[in-house]
């Protein structure tokens, strides 16, 4: 019999609702605005309690489904990409090129 390989998760898995705004990635209204997305509904210690709450959760989730390599689900970060970009000059988030 083969050896088991190990799993993992890639990315970052969906955030509750409770925790981020849910919108839609074709929504009007200003809202989603050329990759700037979404924002989080609590401020100061309210966020940062309820994401330790959001990341327990996803935690508990990837225990529940034998993932051998656990992640917090990155519920810290609004996105993985503009976790990045929202750290430098230059990007403009309201104008496309």
């Amino acid at each position: 019999m083969a050896e088991p390989f190990l799993t993992t998760v890639v990315g970052s898995l969906p955030k509750p609702a409770w925790l981020l705004e849910q919108i839609s990635m074709n929504a009007d209204g200003g809202k989603q605005v050329h990759g700037r997305g979404a924002d989080w509904i609590l401020k100061g210690e309210a966020l940062k309690a309820a994401q330790d709450d959001a990341a327990r959760l996803a935690v508990r989730d990837q225990e529940r489904a034998g993932v051998d390599i656990i992640s917090d689900g990155e519920q810290r970060r609004k996105s993985y990409l503009t976790y990045v970009t929202m750290q430098f000059d230059g990007y403009d988030y309201e104008n496309l090129v």
